[in-house]
């Protein structure tokens, strides 16, 4: 099952992704470039989430990584096992 949906008008439904290894995840390398960039320009929303909540979680977060051909805004680390998209 792919982690998101098309909904009404193409809009895309995020949905929580868990991850079942503590080994090493797919990428794309080709988007290594673009999730930095989205990185330094964080929309308004996921600055939000990310300096009130994820930034100090107990479970250590990152921002906008790829896994496999997504970029995944808010991996968690694989203790917790979750994907925020």
């Amino acid at each position: 099952m792919p982690p998101f949906e098309k909904g009404v008008g193409g809009l895309i439904f995020a949905r929580v992704m868990f991850i079942k290894s503590n080994k090493f995840l797919p990428y794309n390398k080709e988007l290594n470039k673009k999730a930095k960039n989205l990185r330094n320009e964080m929309t308004a929303a996921e600055k939000k989430l990310w300096y009130e909540y994820l930034r100090n979680h107990r479970f250590q977060f990152l921002r906008q990584r790829p896994i496999d051909n997504y970029i995944v805004d808010f991996p968690a680390c694989r203790q917790a096992g979750i994907a925020l998209n």
